[in-house]
């Protein structure tokens, strides 16, 4: 199980790095359920490689292009994001019974509210506003830091 997990997660990573146009987000809403169930994981690399997976890809989710949908993809791709389903994924994922997986899913679900509202302004404009900076991506130190005081949940360790 330990290493299915690890392979699966690792193959996600490098999809989301690798493939141009992001076109990994248009089924995001069928894997979330599973990859923050990861998060809650016994094994601490698992864990890990979870919350690696889901702060590489949020920023995707954010990042702005003109008046259109907020992904980052080029020109000729044809990507289309379905946000109701990656909300109702989330909202799922605030059932669950450890407490962390559920701070992380409320995380998502506020930066993505935000970000489609426009609450926090501009996404992508020129200064740092919740975690964002000025190339509008969530870095790992300031999502950790936001989390911070749910890193140490259960008795397990959750470290970048």
């Amino acid at each position: 199980h330990k290493q299915t997990k690890k392979l699966t997660l690792t193959w996600l990573q490098e999809l989301v790095e690798k493939l141009i146009g992001s076109p990994l987000l248009e089924f995001l809403h069928l894997l979330l359920g599973g990859v923050f169930a990861m998060v809650a994981d016994p094994n601490a690399t698992i864990r890990n490689l979870s919350l690696t997976f889901l702060q590489s890809v949020l920023p995707k989710l954010l990042c702005k292009k003109g008046n259109e949908d907020f992904t980052e993809m080029p020109e000729n791709a044809q990507t289309k994001v379905d946000f109701d389903k990656i909300l109702q994924s989330l909202v799922t994922t605030m059932e669950h019974p450890d407490p962390f997986v559920r701070k992380v899913a409320m995380y998502w679900m506020s930066r993505i509210v935000q970000a489609h509202m426009g609450a926090a302004g501009e996404v992508g404009g020129g200064k740092s506003s919740g975690g964002l900076t000025k190339h509008g991506l969530l870095e790992k130190e300031v999502v950790m830091e936001d989390l911070e005081d749910g890193k140490e949940v259960d008795g397990r360790s959750y470290s970048s």
